[in-house]
């Protein structure tokens, strides 16, 4: 079992009262409590919700998934790194083999750079995609969010996590750091570049 098959076996409510002490009330279907993630705005009847089947949605700042997007949330995490964290915390076993690695050939400062602003790109065109599927699929405050809904707000996360972790390493010349982000995802970069430039040719001209 992958280390993200692993940690989603916690569920978003587990990892809620672990990581923030939240304490909730049962309301119909759901579980209700204030939200407990940063930079959530204040108010005085809880609008994070916790479902049956694991996940998360709060109707106020639209941020939602499962145990590992509250982590990633709550701790400015990764995919991997609050995957890891989850299962580390929870007692949860994952597979941790790796394959062994190739050397891997020396990259000129150039050719750092002209990767670096390709990953950039394409990162960002994903996020801006996700982001759209986000608002076209939100749910109305008395339905239960869909799959296809719970999908795009997790892709979402991790893209925004991405696309912080690039611009920074970008802007503060640490090429080290942004090849390091650029090699974890490098199996992904040609499917974002198509998709992205799919979605905005089709923006362009709806």
């Amino acid at each position: 079992m992958t280390v993200f098959d692993a940690a989603k076996t916690v569920t978003a409510l587990e990892a809620a009262e672990r990581y923030a002490g939240v304490q909730v009330k049962r309301r119909g279907m759901k579980s209700w409590c204030r939200c407990p993630l940063p930079g959530h705005p204040g108010d005085n009847d809880p609008s994070c919700s916790f479902d049956d089947k694991g996940r998360f949605y709060c109707f106020g700042c639209g941020v939602g998934g499962t145990s590992i997007d509250m982590t990633m949330k709550l701790f400015d995490l990764t995919a991997k790194e609050a995957a890891v964290r989850v299962c580390t915390d929870f007692g949860v076993e994952y597979d941790n083999t790796r394959p062994a690695r190739k050397p891997k050939p020396r990259v000129t400062t150039a050719q750092a750079d002209e990767l670096l602003t390709r990953f950039d790109t394409a990162a960002c065109g994903m996020l801006r995609y996700w982001k759209d599927a986000v608002e076209r699929k939100q749910p109305a405050p008395d339905d239960d969010p869909s799959e296809d809904f719970m999908k795009a707000l997790y892709e979402r996360n991790v893209m925004e996590t991405i696309c912080d972790r690039i611009q920074e390493a970008m802007s503060t010349g640490n090429r080290k750091a942004g090849l390091e982000l650029v090699e974890a995802y490098k199996a992904d970069l040609p499917k974002w570049e198509i998709i992205s430039a799919a979605w905005k040719k089709a923006k362009v001209e709806a």
